[in-house]
């Protein structure tokens, strides 16, 4: 701790003698960041900035290329450069054949990756020699309390723009879930991506802002979903977007309809998920109705030509995609992702069970052989997008720069309680997933009955045969996530959790 009071008492500093300081403290709180964050949660308010007038935003995340994240930045980039200010994009990989383009105008800054490879000596200079007023932060890994402390000795303004859900968390049993929020109170604005999740963060204590993603399709014309079989399947081939069920689904879908055909976009052939997507393929002789295609910035004629939309990810933020696919008017079958902005209205879509390949079969066959359903999806799918294609993005980003530029501390709390319900909802379920996940994976190797599940700083062990939830979730959520580890003192603290158990009791 006399490290951590250090860190925030120190007036006078070099970027290099605060890189020291830095290094220092993630050396000794390596693996034990939860008890970081209670000295975060505690001396926040005496890392306060000084109000000043921004003229270049900061942007860092992990890189430029390919990714939902990096498309909305490439989209923000040039509107922030429109508004008069300047940009230094930070990014810890720099290649340029397959980032989205860039104006020659920002400045480019290459991070290390760990913060004992000298990171925050680096986002020091970066703020120094580029007169970075206002910093965008959009990795969510192991350094960011180390980046955002390395920031606000600086006394600039922090925001954390939370591109991934916090859902995630919660399906992986990830630590980072009990004290991310905590995290999250350095910034002086937590930037997400659905209401329901401004809803819980506010809930938590942070300055927590619903952003919409920006997206470019603004179709007016209705395609013609019924022209044809095809079902696209666009993202990442990354383990969490579940592209093995969608092969699965896809060959069972076959098999009730042969000239059905599924484009699979995404990716670059040395990927060693398409190299097993391609496999499936060749194994399973579906060369004739299943097409990989690798990434592409203009995916525009896949969505014309498709007829359903299938998205199979354990969990989404924003998720561009949907947003891109209604705007064509394409029917979408998905997992259940009710906490998304974009499916809260129930417009446009079919929701099955996660994992649920039978019943995601059948919702597609169902939009691939009833005409008059899916154009009437399509036309609902269509019109349920329209309030997102009129957001105004750079009004939206002029208010917010305003406000931290004049008003950053006189922040409204509240938040719409429904909201909270379906988050919470939504964290619940994927506990239990993640949970049932890990119990059989553990099971398969164990000897005994006995199954020990790590999810904060203890281990809960947990009974196959007496395996109950509640109980689990009353100590995990409840005891971990809503107060730490220590017992809190103050009343208030007391009333956050009641209003939380009444609000998913109900």
């Amino acid at each position: 701790m006399e490290l951590f009071r250090k860190i925030l008492e120190i007036e006078e500093f070099t970027p290099e003698s605060l890189n020291e300081l830095i290094k220092e403290l993630q050396k000794r709180y390596a693996n034990n960041e939860i008890g970081l964050s209670q000295y975060i949660e505690e001396f926040a308010p005496s890392l306060r900035i000084v109000p000043r007038k921004i003229k270049t935003i900061g942007i860092l995340h992990t890189s430029y290329a390919y990714g939902g994240a990096q498309r909305v930045m490439s989209l923000q980039i040039p509107m922030f450069l429109e508004m008069g200010y300047r940009v230094v994009l930070i990014t810890e990989r720099i290649q340029p054949a397959k980032e989205y383009g860039l104006s020659p105008e920002v400045a480019r800054v290459l991070l290390p990756k760990n913060t004992q490879e000298d990171r925050p000596l680096v986002i020091a200079r970066a703020i120094v020699e580029h007169s970075i007023d206002y910093l965008l932060h959009l990795s969510l890994n192991r350094n960011l309390i180390y980046d955002l402390l390395t920031a606000k000795k600086y006394k600039i303004p922090v925001s954390i723009y939370r591109h991934s859900t916090t859902v995630a968390l919660a399906r992986n049993l990830d630590r980072r879930l009990s004290y991310i929020h905590k995290i999250c109170m350095l910034a002086e604005r937590v930037f997400v991506l659905s209401t329901a999740t401004e809803a819980y963060y506010r809930f938590m204590g942070c300055r927590a802002v619903y952003v919409q993603n920006p997206f470019e399709y603004n179709s007016y014309e209705i395609n013609d979903v019924t022209k044809n079989k095809t079902v696209l399947w666009i993202g990442r081939p990354a383990m969490e977007k579940q592209f093995n069920d969608a092969l699965r689904i896809m060959k069972a879908v076959v098999e009730k309809i042969p000239d059905a055909k599924m484009i699979i976009l995404g990716g670059d052939k040395e990927h060693k998920n398409v190299k097993s997507i391609q496999k499936f393929i060749t194994d399973n002789n579906l060369s004739n109705n299943i097409e990989w295609h690798a990434h592409t910035k203009n995916p525009e004629e896949f969505y014309k030509n498709a007829r359903v939309h299938l998205l199979t990810s354990r969990v989404e933020s924003f998720c561009l995609v949907i947003a891109e696919s209604k705007s064509y008017g394409v029917p979408l079958v998905t997992y259940d992702l009710s906490y998304l902005e974009l499916l809260r209205d129930g417009k446009g879509y079919i929701s099955v069970p996660h994992n649920d390949i039978n019943k995601a079969v059948d919702a597609v066959v169902r939009l691939l052989t009833d005409d008059d359903l899916c154009k009437r999806m399509s036309r609902d799918a269509h019109a349920s997008v329209a309030p997102f294609l009129n957001f105004d993005m750079r009004k939206k980003w002029h208010g917010i720069i305003n406000d931290i530029e004049n008003n950053c501390y006189n922040f409204d709390y509240s938040f719409d309680k429904d909201s909270l319900k379906v988050f919470i909802s939504s964290m619940l379920d994927n506990f239990q997933l993640g949970v049932r996940s890990k119990s059989r994976a553990l099971a398969s190797s164990a000897s005994s009955n006995k199954v020990s599940i790590g999810v904060n700083e203890k281990v809960i062990p947990v009974y196959k045969e007496k395996f109950s939830f509640s109980k689990y979730l009353k100590y995990a959520f409840f005891s971990k996530i809503t107060f730490g580890n220590k017992k809190r003192r103050y009343l208030e603290k007391y009333n956050r959790q009641k209003e939380l158990y009444q609000a998913i009791s109900q």
